[in-house]
């Protein structure tokens, strides 16, 4: 149970370095020359950035989803029935994604001239899934929490080989293009390999722990660096063009390699930190950190992007250090999104209260 507990920490952990790459990633577009907001000043550093997070901050989400969800399904017991799969993350993922995009980003994206059109077709297109700005994430994972949930019943564990499964969802990564973009489905379906990837990530979390246990503490530093250079290769080689269009389907495979390299060296870090420094300063003070963090994360996300649009709204044209650009970004994004949902809690423990008051 200790290991289990453990375990669900460092996803938790992971979750949150996911959020805040996700943050990092969109206050380092403007950099990337293929951005909503370009800058006037050039820096391949932070352009470099930013594609470099792009190849696997959200297949990280994704892939702990995976797992949580094997933990959530076969050692909890829950979502025994579609229903209840279905109820729970309509609550949890559909209900922000309508109530951030309607009242909240699309509002937002209005004021400052980020939408064409009047602001009735923005809703129609956003809740078809087409035009959803970041919260395309929550409309994804619902869908695949659904699709997961019924491969899982009548598939994966009717005939269980890790391999056959690999071999099917990778297939359904590079034909996911075909399929429909209305409600992200297509996106859905690509990222389904990585929603397996940590259900399967869960069901050996003993042998992998047992393993990793069994390497010093240097090696794993070794590791970390050698995957991280082998994943800039990986990248270099993934902006090769092939003419042949199923070599090409093909070839978009190593993206998930990539993804699956930068989860890995994010994963050896987490678990350097919660194994390797235990009853350190440093170990107690990463891990206030996260805790003040991690209360807020799922909040973080939703909220992040709108802000980040106006405070580039007023400073993405003028020629201002790409370093003091992004941390502005990047700490009003994050500490606006903390206050509000402080605030929003505050009201509603209020409201809360004085209903129990009422009541009695």
């Amino acid at each position: 149970m200790n290991n289990e507990k453990n375990f669900l920490k460092e996803l938790d952990y992971l979750k949150i370095i996911g959020v805040l790459l996700v943050v990092i990633g969109h206050c380092t577009s403007i950099y990337t020359g293929g951005w909503v907001f370009t800058s006037p000043v050039n820096s391949p550093i932070y352009g470099l950035i930013a594609s470099y997070v792009y190849t696997f901050h959200v297949p990280m989400l994704v892939f702990i989803s995976g797992s949580i969800y094997y933990y959530c399904r076969i050692n909890k017991g829950k979502y025994t029935t579609l229903k209840s799969l279905i109820v729970n993350k309509l609550k949890r993922l559909i209900v922000p994604f309508l109530f951030m995009g309607i009242f909240y980003s699309i509002p937002i994206k209005y004021i400052i001239g980020m939408t064409d059109g009047n602001i009735f077709s923005n809703i129609k297109s956003f809740i078809l899934g087409l035009n959803t700005g970041h919260l395309w994430y929550l409309l994804m994972l619902f869908n695949t929490f659904i699709l997961f949930y019924l491969y899982e019943r009548f598939v994966l564990n009717k005939k269980y080989s890790i391999i056959l499964n690999l071999i099917l969802f990778n297939i359904l990564y590079i034909s996911s293009g075909f399929f429909t973009n209305i409600f992200q489905i297509n996106r859905a379906i690509q990222y389904s390999i990585f929603f397996y990837m940590g259900y399967e990530f869960f069901r050996s979390k003993d042998k992998l722990r047992l393993k990793l246990e069994q390497l010093k503490t240097k090696n794993i530093l070794i590791m970390i660096p050698i995957l991280i250079a082998i994943s800039l290769v990986l990248i270099l080689v993934s902006k090769m063009k092939l003419s042949n269009i199923m070599l090409s389907k093909l070839f978009s495979l190593i993206n998930v390699v990539i993804a699956i390299v930068c989860i890995t060296i994010c994963y050896l870090i987490v678990y350097l930190i919660n194994n390797r420094m235990k009853n350190t300063i440093m170990k107690e003070k990463i891990d206030k950190l996260i805790n003040s963090i991690g209360k807020y994360s799922f909040n973080i996300y939703l909220l992040h992007e709108p802000i980040i649009f106006i405070v580039l709204y007023f400073i993405a044209s003028k020629y201002i250090n790409p370093t003091i650009l992004v941390m502005v970004c990047l700490s009003i994004s994050v500490s606006v999104s903390i206050l509000i949902s402080v605030i929003y809690m505050k009201i509603k423990r209020l409201c809360n209260n004085r209903e129990i008051t009422f009541q009695q």
